[in-house]
């Protein structure tokens, strides 16, 4: 069976297409063995194979949430609620691998149309239904994330006591700014240990951010919340506004260096495609960063912010 393309209708319709786009541009570095994904091709109607600097990039972006993922769980996080989740593969992944450690809830979160989409394609495919068999552990859930109320119902039945995760991917800049903290507030608030991660753009007042900046308002993409927080350090004091205690940020360019540290990984890396755009690569890694802020009581140690930016084991 193929997986239907997203058809949402109104005002999500433009975002769902940078859903199935990811979805692409991940199957895309997968196939060029980049990482390993055995679930991502279920979400894809027509593989196109990208180019080397989207395929980097990809790699180092599921890298990075890999990576935070793996410190949070081995750290005792039972809860994930990953919002505008998109076909994110990522708690099929780390079921394959046995990598969930005490998760017991998983819930990932996206509009209506994204949302009936993934559990259709789920529900198509025995390679993920199987994944699923006799495990109420994961849950496809719908909310909008422009009115706070939709996440609340959505996640009614989420645990408040559980030491939850809130990953958010490239989801919140296209939010309004004030939209976008009420998420981040709500989290703070209502979970009594919580830690977010969060993957965006950064810095659209230089030449290159500006190009970025109009190149998505063009399609039609206006990231909304970027020219409020503009750079890291908007970004860390937007979350310790919103309830947060501790907040780490990095950008993409720092995180990657980690990733292709060793020789041995760099040289894998660089046989898998040639790739002479160095110029090009570092400004783009310059303009995302990646977010973690936790919030919890005082006489509970058990989260830190301090990722160690390395290649997860697991991949």
């Amino acid at each position: 069976s193929v997986a239907p393309m997203t058809t949402p209708s109104q005002a999500n319709a433009k975002l769902a297409v940078t859903n199935d786009a990811a979805a692409e541009c991940k199957l895309s570095a997968v196939n060029l063995k980049y990482y390993q994904d055995p679930f991502v091709r279920f979400f894809v109607r027509n593989p196109v194979r990208k180019p080397p600097i989207m395929n980097r990039g990809h790699f180092c972006r599921v890298s990075a949430v890999d990576q935070a993922l793996q410190h949070f769980i081995e750290a005792g996080v039972k809860q994930v609620v990953n919002l505008g989740c998109g076909f994110d593969t990522g708690y099929f992944r780390l079921k394959n691998h046995g990598a969930l450690g005490g998760i017991r809830k998983w819930y990932d979160v996206d509009v209506a149309a994204v949302a009936e989409a993934k559990k259709h394609i789920i529900a198509s495919r025995p390679e993920l239904r199987s994944l699923l068999d006799g495990d109420d552990t994961y849950q496809v859930l719908t909310a909008d994330l422009t009115s706070l109320q939709t996440l609340e119902e959505a996640l009614r039945p989420a645990s408040r006591e559980l030491p939850t995760l809130f990953l958010s991917e490239v989801v919140l800049i296209y939010l309004p700014p004030d939209a976008g903290n009420a998420v981040i507030r709500w989290a703070a608030q209502e979970f009594q240990t919580v830690c977010f991660c969060t993957y965006e753009q950064i810095l659209p007042d230089d030449p290159f951010g500006k190009v970025m900046v109009a190149s998505l308002q063009k399609s039609g993409l206006p990231l909304q919340s970027i020219s409020t927080f503009p750079n890291m350090s908007a970004q860390k004091n937007r979350y310790l506004d919103c309830g947060f205690q501790e907040a780490r940020v990095a950008d993409m360019h720092t995180i990657s260096q980690h990733f292709m540290s060793t020789p041995a990984e760099r040289h894998r890396v660089a046989m898998l495609e040639i790739f002479d755009e160095f110029e090009e690569w570092d400004m783009i890694q310059r303009h995302y960063c990646f977010l973690v802020a936790i919030k919890q009581s005082a006489d509970l140690h058990m989260l830190s912010v301090d990722v160690k930016w390395s290649t997860p084991a697991s991949r």
